[in-house]
């Protein structure tokens, strides 16, 4: 019960409270509710600066057209990061250049 109710806060902490640095990105969240050991079987893994990172693939309607209206390259992304988002967006997006852009919020590396 004590776990239900810490998750429940955390849950309700990550779609309510924003850094008001981001209030402008009106994104969408998604969460994936269930326990560990019934979720472990959907866990995939990728590499980021060294560190395994977990997630869970789900789908997503990129090839809708007017599905995605905004894709914000992170302030410590590579130069070509934003050439690079283009370049994968072509067979699914008309004008690829008027939605991606870089972020401009000052980022504090950790």
């Amino acid at each position: 019960m004590a776990n239900a109710l810490i998750a429940s806060q955390k849950i309700l902490n990550s779609l309510t409270v924003k850094h008001e640095a981001y209030q402008h990105e009106k994104e969408v969240r998604l969460f994936i509710l269930g326990e560990h050991r019934n979720l472990t079987p959907y866990v995939s893994t990728r590499a980021r600066s060294g560190d395994i990172v977990p997630f869970i693939k789900s789908a997503m309607p990129v090839q809708a057209n007017g599905s995605i209206v905004e894709i914000l390259v992170g302030p410590s992304a590579a130069d070509s990061a934003e050439d690079g988002v283009r370049t994968l967006l072509k067979p699914f997006h008309d004008a690829p250049d008027s939605i991606v852009r870089r972020s401009t919020i000052p980022y504090r590396a950790q």
